[in-house]
């Protein structure tokens, strides 16, 4: 479910960006920036702002209460941290054939924020 993101210099092909991500749709972990010459010039969590409410507590939301198949190509997980309130979002979507479901929870608490249910547009 997850892979690593490398990203190299084109006149000294040395490591530039180094990084975890969920093959569906987000960075995660720390991620290591390098100048031309290899050192280390940055790195960052990309899961500080879910400290709260991290991905294990998600993956098990999903396959637990949602009964949902992490692997579906049906099923988004996506997190961000809204423009507006700040707070650090989780967005989970799913199609079950013409309906599509999304709820939002809230990565401070792990409280349902938002749920909506839809149709797929045509």
């Amino acid at each position: 479910m997850f892979g690593t993101y490398k990203e190299y210099y084109n006149r000294t092909a040395t490591l530039k960006l180094v990084g975890k991500y969920y093959y569906n749709d987000f960075d995660c972990g720390i991620w290591k920036e390098y100048d031309e010459n290899g050192y280390l010039i940055d790195e960052y969590n990309q899961d500080a702002p879910y400290k709260n409410y991290p991905w294990e507590k998600v993956e098990k939301f999903v396959k637990e209460e949602l009964k949902l198949d992490l692997f579906d190509k049906k099923v988004f997980i996506h997190r961000y941290v809204s423009k507006h309130s700040k707070i650090p979002i989780w967005r989970i979507r799913w199609q079950v054939g013409v309906k599509v479901y999304t709820i939002k929870i809230n990565a401070n608490t792990g409280k349902i924020i938002n749920q909506v249910e839809g149709e797929v547009e045509k």
